[in-house]
């Protein structure tokens, strides 16, 4: 069974919010060196029908990123995504699906078919980009965030699910207890 998450925020839907402005610096300054790199693509990116093929039912986890063209935080997140650490620990234990909605390539869902477009509305998207993360054994959405991921806590989001923290614990827990961890350590 496929769990559908509403979400809600940043993203090009035309509505800033102004909370997500004060985007780390950091994230930013890495982001910013990236786009001035060679711009190689390093994710193995899987269109939709063939990326949920291979997910579905294996041991892997899915990062199911929904963009569009002429979208600012699209083109942040396609930066984000050329991060050499980022890029190898999504080749190493997720399936990259990348739905471009603005094309109206058709795809299938539940066997039904959609246009890439209307798959917006099939996972009542609130803009663009989203990313989605899956758990492919049991086909279930673990979580996701619209608008811009910085590296760090995308980083956070991959380490989650492979620890498979999610069948115990929310994101938010997740982190706060690895925090917890790292200050005994000290």
């Amino acid at each position: 069974m496929l769990i559908v998450i509403a979400l809600a925020a940043l993203s090009c839907s035309g509505k800033p919010d102004q909370s997500k402005q004060k985007n780390s610096s950091a994230a930013e300054k890495q982001v910013q060196q990236v786009q001035e790199s060679t711009g190689r693509q390093l994710i193995h990116w899987y269109d939709y029908d063939e990326g949920m093929r291979k997910l579905v039912g294996s041991s892997k986890y899915g990062v199911l990123y929904f963009d569009t063209t002429d979208c600012r935080p699209c083109i942040w997140m396609d930066s984000l995504f050329k991060i050499p650490q980022i890029a190898e620990a999504v080749n190493k234990d997720f399936i990259a699906i990348k739905v471009q909605t603005a094309r109206n390539d058709t795809v299938h869902y539940q066997g039904m078919p959609f246009t890439e477009s209307h798959l917006r509305k099939v996972f009542f998207l609130a803009g663009y980009p989203t990313t989605l993360f899956i758990e492919g054994r049991r086909n279930r959405i673990i979580g996701g965030q619209p608008g811009k991921i910085p590296p760090m806590k995308f980083l956070d989001y991959l380490s989650y699910m492979t620890s498979k923290a999610y069948d115990v614990v929310t994101f938010e827990e997740y982190i706060d207890n690895r925090e917890r961890e790292k200050l005994k350590g000290k």
